[in-house]
């Protein structure tokens, strides 16, 4: 390879550099992911609340009066809202020349109360049926949705930060050019647990204008811990000479000339 030439690399390394940034990473993606989490919370509670169906408004609205009979009652202990569970009505009516079976979740009071066997009125219209008397049980999906929203809002940024960096590192492995340069320092750099370790190398390298250029990056230790202070190691400079990193060889030897 030449000192500047353009490389082509593969994109997987993009996610590793993300990696050189975890508080960042790890901050954004709990922040994130936590938003999804709940979202498939909800769908599998909304899913599970058999009565909330219907059209409430338009049947009632629209729907032809009949007479049902209730079949079953019972607490759907899985839900709890305001400290207290809805209840779920089964119910029997004649429509269309046949009898049909539905269902409504509600937490109006007087649904804790009703027995086997009691006559209730229901509205009937399109295929489905709702108790008037016995609004049903609708989740709070609005306020879901905005405690969503921040969430996402604050762990963006922590997302932004780590992908910057892993974009300028991905940037001077494609075009950077190449400069000789020294071990100045190493630490200890902070890791995601269950990836490899990582080190903090600090080093000056030389153009060949001879400016000295000094700069720091985060490197997977391998092959790094027994380097010296004074090592000679390769960097890689930006073109607009704003960005710096020293090489991995393990990367850079994937890396294709593109001639």
């Amino acid at each position: 390879m030449k000192d500047a030439m353009k490389r082509q690399v593969p994109v997987r390394f993009l996610f590793l550099f993300l990696l050189d940034r975890p508080r960042a990473l790890s901050i954004g993606l709990m922040l994130t992911l936590l938003p999804v989490g709940a979202m498939a919370l909800i769908g599998w509670l909304v899913a599970s609340m058999d009565g909330t169906g219907p059209d409430f408004d338009a049947i009632l609205a629209r729907g032809v009066p009949v007479r049902a009979e209730v079949v079953a009652r019972e607490e759907v202990s899985q839900i709890t809202i305001h400290h207290k569970h809805p209840v779920r009505i089964t119910y029997e009516y004649e429509a269309g020349g046949r009898l049909r079976r539905d269902m409504v979740q509600t937490m109006d009071e007087a649904g804790y109360h009703l027995r086997h066997g009691e006559r209730l009125e229901a509205l009937f219209w399109d295929e489905d049926s709702i108790l008037p008397s016995f609004s049903p049980v609708t989740f709070p999906r609005r306020d879901i949705f905005i405690v969503d929203a921040i969430f996402l809002v604050l762990g963006l940024p922590f997302l932004l930060f780590a992908s910057h960096g892993a974009l300028i590192k991905w940037n001077l492995y494609r075009q950077g050019r190449r400069l000789h340069g020294e071990v100045d320092s190493m630490a200890p750099a902070l890791s995601i647990p269950f990836t490899a370790p990582r080190i903090l190398v600090a080093y000056t390298a030389s153009t060949k204008e001879g400016e000295a250029i000094k700069g720091g990056c985060v490197v997977v230790s391998k092959g790094w811990g027994s380097k010296p202070r004074g090592s000679r190691i390769e960097v890689l400079e930006s073109p607009c000479r704003r960005y710096s990193c020293a090489v991995e060889a393990a990367i850079l030897k994937r890396c294709r000339d593109i001639r």
